[in-house]
């Protein structure tokens, strides 16, 4: 083998080590932290259960990166600047983990997106999402994105490669793609060149579903026509847009990395973004609570917001929602005012969850003290005007259509 080529290789060198492994780190503790918040702060939103789902995976795929070359044989035949301390059970097992939880991460994104277009664009409430949405999402991301790594893992094709500093897809030694001299111990070539053309086109086919997803949410939040609340929606908007700019800069870059190879710059860039999505979801994430929290308590400097974000959670658990649920809020809004207009013209009358006016039970009434029956739901108080609906619905929030808190 020609170790001069070797030596080249950025994998190899001390800053081909270190930037995965401080990414890695970071995106590590970042993700950690959002689940850290969600649980204390008890909030059971779809919102917050995706956002702990994909950070769940980020932060098992970011650590197996921060590993680097640690898992790795000991015996690798590749010069890398630091230490291999595994067996090649760990190696596959660090291959395994990346794989498998990037491409959770991925489809988490994906499901991000048709959460906030359903939100926004078709009025879906967050009971009917986790009830129907999430759990046939789930299963589907979970069985595809298993498909590959097992495959790999059965064929031996998750081995040390001389292009990253940790173990990933690869025939070992890599020489034996382009020398008919060396022979596979690891892996196939035919079977490997297939199946990475195919693990190339799902991600591509991953990230057009992204891009396709956001370009509905903006034509709805910008082109809809709809004025009312189109500051709220367009807040949101943005919030979904920083969270796919997030996944494409780390795809982007492993891209740009396969697509440009032996460019130390370029290797240099890919390394050290590719793990760093939870870090920059755990900016986005932070951003929109802190301004939610500043919204109610502009007294409060915003470093201390922050601070108190993360040494206590809890305080961010009802008052202060994030923006997506403020545009459920909407929506709730919107549907009872229609129902408090409905009953101007008649006090037996209420809209039902179809849009069509329906006869209030005998009982009830729709003015004044008693229950008031909204689709299925009891609500305990009842405002008196159309104008009250906003604290109307923050008294009632608990039993409000759609929201999934404890």
């Amino acid at each position: 083998m020609d170790s001069l080529v070797e030596k080249e290789r950025f994998a190899f060198t001390t800053a081909g080590v270190v930037l995965p492994s401080i990414s890695g780190s970071l995106s590590f503790i970042s993700s950690g932290l959002i689940m850290y918040i969600v649980l204390k702060s008890k909030q059971n939103t779809a919102y917050h259960r995706i956002m702990f789902f994909m950070s769940f995976w980020d932060a098992l795929s970011s650590l197996s990166i921060a590993l680097t070359t640690l898992p790795l044989p000991s015996d690798v035949i590749y010069d890398y600047s630091y230490g291999s301390y595994g067996d090649i059970q760990t190696c596959a097992v660090q291959a395994f983990t990346i794989l498998f939880g990037t491409g959770l991460v991925l489809f988490s994104n994906i499901l991000l997106n048709i959460y906030y277009l359903c939100t926004i664009r078709y009025g879906v409430t967050d009971a009917k999402f986790r009830l129907y949405a999430e759990p046939i999402f789930l299963f589907i991301s979970t069985a595809l994105s298993l498909v590959q790594p097992v495959y790999f893992a059965t064929t031996d094709t998750l081995n040390p490669t001389p292009n990253d500093a940790y173990c990933m897809i690869g025939v070992y030694p890599e020489e034996c793609l382009s020398n008919d001299e060396i022979e596979c111990i690891r892996g196939d070539k035919d079977t490997f060149e297939f199946h990475q053309y195919v693990l190339s086109i799902s991600v591509f086919a991953q990230v057009i579903i992204l891009i396709v997803t956001m370009l509905f949410i903006l034509h709805t939040t910008w082109f809809s026509g709809q004025q009312d609340d189109s500051s709220k929606v367009k807040t949101v908007a943005m919030q979904a847009f920083m969270y796919l700019i997030a996944c494409l800069l780390t795809w982007v870059s492993a891209a740009i990395f396969a697509m440009v190879p032996d460019n130390k710059a370029i290797d240099a860039f890919a390394t050290f973004f590719f793990p760093l999505q939870g870090f920059f979801n755990l900016l986005i994430f932070a951003y929109h609570k802190v301004y939610a929290y500043k919204t109610f308590n502009s007294f409060l400097l915003t470093t201390d917001i922050i601070k108190l974000l993360f040494t206590n959670p809890e305080k961010f658990k009802n008052e202060y929602v994030t923006g997506i649920e403020n545009v459920e809020r909407m929506h709730q809004s919107r549907n009872m005012e229609d129902m408090f207009q409905q009953n101007e013209q008649g006090p037996e009358f209420f809209r039902d969850d179809s849009g069509s006016a329906a006869k209030l039970p005998s009982g009830t009434n729709s003015t004044g003290g008693a229950l008031e029956m909204v689709g299925s739901v009891e609500l305990s108080v009842q405002p008196s005007s159309a104008k009250d609906i906003d604290s109307f619905l923050e008294r009632n929030h608990d039993l409000s259509l759609g929201d999934s808190r404890p």
